[in-house]
């Protein structure tokens, strides 16, 4: 009897699992297919993030002689500029390193496997957890849901943080729950181990990570063995600090603080603070969200029956965030597992219309797929206006006007680097057109041309909140460039650094014997971009 007793058990994990393994397939497939059929090219933080995957990939992959004491310090050093942590970017790394072996060194197949490893991460944390306050069959519908909402499909066809960090947190209460009220000392400090490594995925992640925390160590401490609870807490809490602090606790690194202080501050939207409800429908899609909201309702209603850590992981976040003048619905993709765990609970608990739970979760699934469908295929558009990085990529989009500028200037950079002898030189950019300047600097580096490129009007109100440069430093900048590109039309600079590109295009101007113009590159909409290189 218990010989069939665990053979239809381990035949059930098998089942579930092939399930789970299935969802997985369906979602690389998918997005390989938007990927290869997509042009639109990589740009602002995402292209920041493939830009480190390269470099550390180069310096650590292709360096037959590594300095390790230099590429540790790096490693745990917060990245310039949004200083942001580098887990995410070695991950990168290693799966160059991989393609590499391959003699495919590519993007967008990068993207594909560093994502799909974590989607493994989420879909089988979700199901876990899932399986632990409901049971196996909401596990997988839960997991299965969140896998059809477009903000977590969209992001995961894009080198992004926020995607990342959603799977590790979901790997953090699952973990967590796993303590069985903090009475297991592994499962503690593995708990512990994983909210550091979430912490290096995004500096966001302690925003998300302490409200569920907290309230699971009350739970466990009103309930349980008081002492165990408190110890196995304290190895939790320890380990967290202790891989996190390898990075956050850096002398080096303190200056960060400030940066987030000034991202919360400084860089505003223009969004007010119901922005982030108003937008869930763009997170989830229209569909979805529809047939949601009598399950989200009946959750609230019953709360006083239901697992209320879940309350804690999706309302605290979203009270946090909606605070901050910054705001994008990518920042709040950690609480969207939440939502698809509740509609899913409800599913199976039944509440106000309990003999129809199957057939509504029946229809919930088909529209939520047809929805899944229409979006892939471009038939149904969120957000018109927004850029690749805030949305994700939902379909395969048209070409851009840029692609052939971009693949011209990266062929003239080629032959002045031959011409060069391959010494390093800097190219500054007098424009912020993203689509040019972001393509030709990752090809460069893939093709190890050697370049620096810089422009200084990207900066975004962060930068200059904390940045006390005179006139004469924007200046030096463009004198002491090698190559200067600068293009015709529209310069895309935003207001808050309108006067830096506006003191480098008048030093350029002054100082226009010093360069000679290379080339000039049309483009559709009547501009063009101009290259210059210093003779003087």
């Amino acid at each position: 009897m218990n010989i069939l007793l665990i053979k239809k058990i381990m035949n059930k994990k098998i089942a579930y699992s092939l399930l789970l393994l299935s969802i997985l397939l369906f979602h690389i497939v998918i997005n390989y297919q938007i990927l290869v059929r997509s042009s639109i090219p990589k740009i602002y933080d995402e292209a920041g993030r493939i830009y480190y995957g390269i470099v550390y990939f180069q310096r650590f992959f292709l360096n037959a002689h590594p300095n390790i004491t230099d590429l540790v310090k790096e490693a745990s050093s917060l990245s310039q500029g949004q200083c942001h942590p580098h887990l995410f970017d070695f991950l990168e790394a290693a799966s160059f390193k991989i393609l590499y072996l391959f003699n495919n060194v590519d993007i967008d197949s990068m993207v594909i496997i560093v994502n799909s490893f974590f989607l493994l991460i989420l879909l089988i944390s979700v199901y876990k957890i899932g399986s632990i306050i409901y049971d196996r069959n909401t596990g997988l519908l839960s997991a299965f849901l969140l896998s059809l909402f477009p903000l977590v499909f969209g992001h995961s066809r894009i080198a992004m943080l926020d995607y990342p960090l959603m799977c590790m947190v979901s790997l953090s209460v699952h973990l967590l729950l796993e303590t069985k009220l903090f009475h297991s000392l592994f499962y503690s400090i593995l708990a512990g181990i994983v909210f550091g490594l979430s912490q290096l995925t995004k500096e966001t992640a302690i925003l998300f990570i302490l409200p569920f925390l907290i309230y699971y160590f009350i739970k466990a401490y009103l309930l349980g063995d008081k002492k165990k609870v408190i110890s196995n807490f304290i190895f939790t809490v320890l380990f967290f600090i202790a891989i996190s602090g390898i990075v956050y606790l850096r002398k080096d690194n303190l200056y960060a603080f400030k940066t987030y202080f000034a991202k919360i501050y400084y860089i505003r939207n223009q969004a007010e603070s119901f922005y982030y409800v108003k937008n869930f429908i763009n997170m989830i899609g229209p569909f979805i969200l529809f047939l949601s909201l009598p399950l989200v309702l009946s959750y609230v209603v019953n709360i006083k029956k239901r697992e209320k850590l879940l309350f804690v992981w999706f309302f605290v976040p979203l009270i946090l965030f909606s605070l901050s003048f910054n705001k994008s619905p990518r920042f709040l993709l950690p609480i969207l597992p939440v939502f698809a765990l509740i509609i899913a609970g409800e599913i199976k608990l039944g509440g106000w219309f309990k003999p129809l739970r199957w057939k509504y979760g029946f229809i919930l699934v088909l529209l939520a797929l047809l929805q899944y469908a229409l979006l892939n295929c471009g038939f149904l558009v969120l957000e018109k206006n927004s850029i690749i990085m805030e949305k994700g990529l939902l379909s395969a989009k048209k070409e851009s006007k840029y692609a052939l500028v971009d693949t011209e200037l990266l062929g003239i950079l080629k032959e002045e680097a031959r011409k060069n002898k391959y010494k390093m030189k800097a190219v500054v950019y007098l424009f912020n057109i993203a689509e040019i300047h972001w393509p030709i600097r990752l090809n460069a580096l893939l093709c190890e041309l050697p370049y620096m490129f810089f422009c200084y009007t990207e900066l975004d109100e962060a930068d200059i909140a904390n940045m006390h440069y005179s006139e004469t430093y924007w200046r030096e900048k463009v004198l002491s460039a090698d190559y200067i590109i600068n293009k015709s039309g529209d310069r895309g600079i935003p207001y808050f650094v309108s006067h830096i590109g506006d003191i480098q295009n008048k030093t350029f101007e002054e100082n226009k014997g010093l360069f000679e113009m290379i080339t000039q590159l049309k483009i559709p909409d009547g501009s063009a971009v101009y290259v210059y290189k210093k003779v003087k």
